[in-house]
């Protein structure tokens, strides 16, 4: 049984490494289009 707090924490890191990919894609993106 794992404990709310930990499973809370767990969910919230991988909703920020998720973000942060997310983002990381999005300038990405964005640089190679504007350089095109």
């Amino acid at each position: 049984m794992v404990s709310p707090t930990i499973s809370a924490l767990s969910f919230s890191a991988f909703n920020m490494l998720h973000f942060l990919i997310v983002l990381h894609i999005k300038k990405r993106n964005h640089i190679s289009s504007s350089m095109m």
